[in-house]
């Protein structure tokens, strides 16, 4: 597939070259959704800003820990130290963490615009 020797792999691996321009962006608008008010679009929001990265890391983790091919050869540790730090840390936890601030954010914002006390005070 593709010229490639192994066309599974070059298609697990094209979502992560997808994820990484897009991921920020898909997570900046699940923590605008997640600023809202309670209610289902909220709850939906959450959930997906801890699935989606889920096909991201989890496509590239199988095919790393050999869950289609479990006669393979195990992954040393530097390449579990270099997904856990590429593609847990960069990719699943920085966009995380923007949707994280940006709900934060966008809530503070909307409060401050309704002239509202935030919570707690």
């Amino acid at each position: 597939m593709f010229g490639y020797g192994n066309g599974w792999a070059v298609l697990l691996y094209g979502m992560v070259l997808l994820w990484i321009p897009l991921g920020p962006c898909v997570m900046a608008g699940l923590g605008v959704a997640s600023a809202r008010r309670p209610g289902r679009l909220r709850t939906a929001a959450r959930i997906l800003s801890a699935a989606v990265p889920v096909v991201a890391v989890g496509a590239p983790a199988a095919v790393l820990f050999n869950l289609f091919n479990p006669t393979g050869a195990p992954p040393n540790q530097q390449d579990i130290i270099g997904f856990t730090c590429v593609y847990f840390l960069a990719l699943t936890v920085v966009p995380w963490v923007l949707a994280h601030a940006i709900t934060r954010v966008v809530g503070a914002r909307r409060r401050a615009s309704r002239g509202a006390k935030p919570p707690g005070h």
